[in-house]
């Protein structure tokens, strides 16, 4: 009976999956269809045509006006010249993440092409400085990198939990994997992030224009992280016949425009980017202003 259920649940699958390609091919997706897009490559995955799912989500990003951007963080990266020491560094920070979040353990092993990349951020590859791991749980976001100072390290950390609902539960591999690929994208950035911030201190940026800033900036670390999924991480999921998941990896609507288009999805003022941006904003405001009183 068991065996029966599971195939009657594929064969709609793939009924789904049919009508929908066949929709596509009729009518032809139009700028501003790339919802529709992912919708079709996600039964794509489920039906197990995997190469027609990498070429429906490969489409979404390339009408993008912006697409060079999450590229040039990519070849920064990719383009770094680093030493066997730091390599050596970077692969013990890995061994070290995938310890303390097991989950991304489970189709992951050392000498991956996954494993070697994020050897390569925490070696210096992302930006230019060593950063470490740190067990440290997160609260309120996915993940977080702290930048070197003269006095400490960069530290790198992922949220091990997520609550939705009320209810908190563990994240499992996909969803650790595809916010520790954005959060050394955003690293990659940290100069340009270090830099708004010097601009806050010499008060010569506004709240609004610091916080849109910095989410432009993150909006390129989400366009290289759906390249990077496309690149490389699809197929590892499929080399182990895994499911992916494409809205995990930032496909969806809010990231399909420029970075000035996307924050209309983010109105909430209490919400990202708003008050997250904001409270360091603020802050740096605050130490602004001290140092001016003591002068």
């Amino acid at each position: 009976m068991r065996f029966r259920v599971i195939a009657t649940l594929r064969f709609y699958a793939v009924a789904v999956y049919l009508i929908l390609i066949g929709c596509a091919h009729v009518f032809g997706a139009q700028p501003g269809d790339e919802s529709q897009l992912v919708e079709q490559a996600t039964w794509c995955i489920r039906a197990g045509d995997n190469v027609q799912a990498k070429c429906l989500l490969r489409s979404t990003i390339s009408r993008r006006t912006t697409l060079h951007e999450g590229r040039r963080l990519a070849k920064q990266i990719a383009t770094r010249m680093l030493s066997e020491d730091d390599i050596t560094f970077g692969r013990e920070q890995v061994r070290l993440m995938l310890r303390d979040r097991p989950a991304m353990a489970e189709y992951v092993v050392i000498d991956d092409q996954i494993y070697n990349w994020c050897a390569r951020q925490f070696a210096c590859g992302a930006c230019g400085y060593r950063t470490n791991w740190s067990n440290a749980e997160l609260v309120g976001t996915k993940a977080l990198h702290i930048p070197a100072t003269i006095i400490s390290p960069g530290v790198f950390r992922l949220a091990s939990t997520k609550t939705e609902r009320g209810i908190t539960k563990k994240r499992r591999f996909e969803d650790l994997w595809a916010s520790a690929i954005f959060e050394f994208h955003n690293l990659a950035n940290d100069a340009a992030f270090g830099e708004l911030d010097e601009k806050v201190l010499r008060g010569v940026i506004r709240r609004d224009e610091y916080i849109e800033a910095n989410f432009c900036l993150e909006c390129q670390a989400s366009h290289a992280t759906q390249e990077f999924f496309l690149s490389t991480f699809f197929d590892h999921m499929q080399s182990h016949q895994i499911e992916a998941n494409p809205t995990h990896w930032y496909f969806h609507e809010a990231y399909f425009c420029s970075p000035q288009e996307s924050l209309r999805y983010f109105w909430n003022r209490d919400a990202y980017p708003w008050a997250t941006y904001g409270k360091g904003f603020d802050l740096l405001v605050d130490f602004r202003e001290m140092n001016e009183g003591k002068e």
